[in-house]
């Protein structure tokens, strides 16, 4: 057996359980599409939306004796057009929680299937943070684009070679 990182199927467990369609509660459309990379350079990249944006960070592991517990860090960021704000009231305000309701959705999706994510190789997931991605919309404002940002940790195993 041979030592194997499992990124990119993680990443795929994660996908399926983020579900098909992005919800404020009230309105829903699929999901155009759900990358892997940097938040501004997919946002360059794509002109659909609504989209999920996966990025993960460095994996940290922790010894047993046959096999390694490996923590893969994956911030996934929700992007939805602010012109999708249909509701009365002021525009700002209801942009802002719109994003935070298809955000709030997204993370209840992920968290509602289950600790293994309804996978194989997810043994356990866990929510870091989450919220309106206020530093990522200063940059992306002005195209009418809103974010939510939730970080989770998802621990997976490896057998020692």
């Amino acid at each position: 057996m041979a030592w194997s990182f499992s990124t990119e199927a993680i990443l795929d467990e994660l996908r399926t359980a983020a579900g098909a369609n992005a919800t404020d509660g009230t309105n829903t459309w699929p999901w155009v599409s759900k990358p892997e990379g940097p938040i501004l350079r997919r946002l360059e990249e794509t002109s659909d939306y609504p989209l999920l944006i996966f990025s993960p960070g460095a994996t940290e592991g922790t010894n047993h004796v046959t096999r390694h517990q490996l923590d893969l860090p994956v911030t996934v960021t929700a992007v939805v057009k602010a012109s999708r704000v249909t509701a009365s009231g002021s525009p700002t305000a209801k942009m802002y929680e719109m994003a935070r309701l298809v955000g709030e959705n997204m993370v209840s999706t992920i968290m509602n299937t289950g600790h293994k994510l309804n996978g194989t190789l997810v043994s356990d997931r866990w929510l870091r943070s989450a919220g309106v991605d206020h530093e990522t919309i200063e940059d992306i404002y002005e195209d009418g684009l809103l974010a939510y940002s939730a970080e989770f940790v998802l621990t997976y195993y490896e057998l020692e070679p």
